[in-house]
């Protein structure tokens, strides 16, 4: 009996080592098929919806579980409009469950949207494919619909107004309701599924007239998490996968494994790293205006003070505080561009890898 050829192992070896890389770098928990996360306790589950605790706290909802095969879907369907030049938005229902303050998600659908390069709506074809597919999926799973998602190639993850005014729509007639963000730019370049969770808060309340305890997002991060941060909030986030999902995941990895292969990060995103590099060196001269603006004025505040010992003192106890905003924005500039250094570099010791894996040379 003859042996596979070495391109089949090196085809196999890498595919393994591959889903095992995605399992680690994203930190998927393995859980027996009889968890929690998987039995669907109709009464538990009405009495949940009975109470409507989230009412009567906006942050009552702070854990989203997602499982792996629901993830690979949604990364999947991400992916396959991130290609080339023209990278569009696409979007997707979720189906779970919510057990006490966490909601869970056990699988993903795609709609039949197109969207444009900055945003996606659902229209009446979407709803009501919506319909028909949660219908069909009723004779063999209960779960019902429990968000959506949709993505933000290149942008980050965040909603943005449209994304607000959507999700608040749902909350208002179909909560418990989640909102995931997904960029698939970033996604290809870091190795690592770069997804968050999110939920609004009701008309009238914003992250500042919310509960106590919970902290809005910084300032300094608006260019982040969008002009609307201050309408919703971010959750936590863990994904997780059983044994009884691995048969429809290899497959699932089998489509994810080959468009990976097919796709160089490098080439395809060069438009992304080039907004990067433009961004980061904007950021950067920002930052050294305002520090020659600080050090024109604490030079002034030295020369008005005199050059006695106690006017010394005072200009050197006052020189950190005014030099504080600027070596904060420095330091922001740093750490993007540390980040995107990082991606460039896994794009590049991915094609590497690759071409020592398929390129073999005898």
């Amino acid at each position: 009996m003859s042996s596979p050829p070495t391109s089949q192992i090196v085809d196999e070896a890498g595919k393994a080592a591959a889903r095992a890389a995605f399992d680690e770098t994203n930190e998927v928990i393995a859980v027996d098929s009889a968890n929690d996360l998987y039995a669907y306790n109709e009464e538990e589950i009405q009495k949940t919806l009975n109470e409507k605790k989230w009412k009567n706290d906006v942050h009552y909802f702070k854990r989203t579980k997602i499982s792996a095969k629901a993830l690979l879907k949604i990364v999947m369907h991400a992916h396959s409009a991130a290609k080339g030049e023209r990278k569009t938005e696409i979007m997707g229902m979720l189906l779970g469950k919510v057990v006490g303050e966490t909601i869970i998600v056990l699988d993903a659908f795609e709609l039949p949207i197109q969207g444009e390069e900055a945003f996606v709506t659902a229209g009446d074809q979407a709803n009501i494919y919506m319909s028909e597919y949660v219908a069909n999926s009723k004779l063999a799973r209960p779960e019902n619909p429990i968000g959506w998602y949709h993505s933000h190639p290149g942008l980050q993850v965040f909603l943005s107004g449209t994304d607000c005014t959507t999700q608040r729509l749902y909350q208002q007639f179909m909560d418990p309701w989640l909102a995931i963000v997904i960029d698939p730019v970033r996604t290809m370049t870091s190795g690592k599924v770069e997804l968050g969770a999110f939920r609004t808060y009701p008309p009238g309340t914003s992250a500042a007239s919310a509960s106590s305890g919970w902290e809005p997002v910084p300032a300094d991060l608006i260019e982040e998490f969008g002009v609307h941060k201050d309408e919703y909030y971010k959750m936590e986030t863990s994904y997780f996968k059983s044994a009884s999902d691995a048969a429809l995941l290899d497959l699932l990895w089998d489509q994810y494994w080959v468009s990976a292969l097919a796709t160089n990060a490098l080439t395809s995103n060069a438009e992304y790293f080039s907004d990067c590099i433009h961004k980061v060196a904007r950021k950067l001269e920002d930052a050294e205006e305002e520090m020659a603006h600080s050090s024109s004025s604490s030079s002034a505040r030295f020369r008005a003070g005199g050059a006695g010992a106690g006017s010394s003192m005072s200009f050197l106890s006052s020189a950190p505080a005014a030099a504080g905003p600027p070596d904060s924005k420095l330091a922001l500039c740093a750490d993007e561009s540390s980040k995107f250094a990082i991606e460039e570099l896994h794009a590049l010791t991915t094609q590497v890898v690759k071409d020592s894996l398929f390129n073999i040379r005898r």
